[in-house]
This record gives structure tokens, C-alpha cells and sequence, in this order.
């Protein structure tokens, strides 16, 4: 029997998929940060200074 045909294994991908979900819900709500927890090893490198472009019309930094 081929294992994406056995019915386990969808078991076992549907419950990790759900976590992983949980875990991005409760980072995305929770987390001090919010939704800027999302871009944060990123975002001083373009996702800041893009926002203080779109912002203020010039680069600041």
C-alpha cells in the first residue's frame, strides 16, 4: 500500500497542518509585536525603510 493512499497519514498531516495554523494565529494575535512579528528579521533591511517611502515620500534612512 502506497502511504498517501493510507487514510493515517492524512490524519497525521491534517493535525500537524492545524498546529502550524494555531502557531501562525497565535503569533499573528497574540505575540507583543502583532503582524509585525511576520517581517521582523526583515524589516530594517526594506520592509522599514519601504514604509517611511510610502509614508513620508522620501527615504530616511
Amino acid at each position: 500500500m502506497r502511504f498517501y493512499k493510507d487514510k493515517v497519514f492524512w490524519y497525521i498531516f491534517a493535525a500537524l497542518a492545524l498546529v502550524k495554523g494555531a502557531a501562525l494565529l497565535g503569533l499573528f494575535y497574540w505575540h507583543p509585536l502583532g503582524e509585525k512579528i511576520l517581517a521582523f528579521p526583515d524589516s530594517l533591511t526594506y520592509v522599514y525603510p519601504a514604509q517611511t517611502w510610502l509614508e513620508y515620500g522620501q527615504m530616511w534612512e
